[in-house]
């Protein structure tokens, strides 16, 4: 009889923001958490994107026993389209928004029919060979993010996802650390896989309720133009910006297309409420007085093509 064993393979996102993919391989087969991808940098002349090396994942393809997301940002479910057709009927587990955003991408991509989505909630407990996944709600800049406790052949294995500690979050359960500290019980857990980014600077996280004070401010002094740049999958401060807008009122007025895509599938699952007067950019905007307008724009990291740019 073989000795147990569990071998967890990264193929990125380590040392690096993107790229975010591992391989966890034991003896009943090969579990693939996360797929995403990076976008290049100055150095990366006439590349669009960057993706893993899945040299890795056609060696085990025919041992792959599902994809795990923990959620939908695109470092970690971006380089799904590249790797999708290398597959056969591959299951891929996520929550509802998750698997919302990689639903829209495959359709893009025409591979939907190559993939089975499987939507996990926090109550799921999901055996993949014999593996077991645990499904932790984390608080992120995006809905429904998960970080992971799994039962391994060789003791039980947490993988934080990305999350941030926000002790009064305006809207979901936040990181939930109790159940963290529960699933790794009495004796702990065995290995601690955790997001580490800014972890070397000192001080705090702002709460979103600490932001959207910040944002009421702008709101309320502002004489003309507000223009908002965000993540386009921040549902929640999309949806500040909403209220607010709605309160002081003002039209909101969105451009990009990542921005619409998000908000057209968030408002379709109930995480987002638009204000009456709301317009895309991209159909056309009614001439509206400058104090009347707050603009919502794609551009947060500076991209050159962005629509703040």
């Amino acid at each position: 009889m073989s000795e147990p064993r569990l071998t967890i393979t990264p193929l990125g996102g380590l040392g690096e923001i993107g790229l975010n993919c591992q391989l966890w391989e034991s003896g009943d087969g090969v579990v693939m958490v996360d797929c995403g991808l990076m976008f290049p940098d100055d150095a990366h002349l006439g590349v669009d994107v960057l993706i893993p090396h899945f040299g890795a994942v056609r060696e085990v393809r025919d041992r792959l026993l599902g994809i795990v997301l923990t959620h939908g940002h695109e470092d970690h479910i971006g380089a799904l389209p590249w790797i999708v057709p290398e597959l056969k009927n591959a299951r891929i587990f996520g929550s509802r928004f998750t698997l919302a955003l990689v639903e829209h991408k495959l359709r893009e991509h025409e591979l939907l029919n190559r993939v089975e989505l499987c939507p996990v909630d926090a109550e799921t407990v999901q055996p993949l060979g014999d593996l077991v996944f645990h499904f932790i709600p984390v608080c992120h800049s995006i809905p429904h993010g998960f970080g992971l406790g799994v039962e391994t052949p060789v003791g039980r294995v947490v993988h934080s996802g990305d999350f941030k500690i926000d002790p009064m979050p305006l809207a979901g359960s936040g990181t939930e650390l109790a159940a963290f500290r529960e699933f790794a019980g009495p004796d702990g857990a065995r290995l601690l896989l955790s997001d580490s980014t800014n972890v070397l600077r000192e001080g705090r996280s702002l709460t979103e309720r600490e932001v959207k004070a910040s944002l009421e401010r702008v709101f309320a002094a502002a004489r003309g133009r507000i223009v908002v740049t965000l993540f386009s999958s921040h549902i929640q401060r999309i949806q500040e910006v909403c209220d607010l807008a709605r309160h002081y009122g003002r039209t909101v007025i969105i451009s990009g297309k990542s921005l619409a895509n998000n908000i057209d599938i968030a408002a379709q699952l109930g995480f987002l409420t638009l204000p009456p007067e709301f317009f895309n950019a991209h159909n056309g905007v009614p001439d509206l007085p400058d104090d009347k307008v707050v603009l919502v724009v794609t551009g947060a990291q500076g991209e050159p093509l962005s629509a703040l740019s």
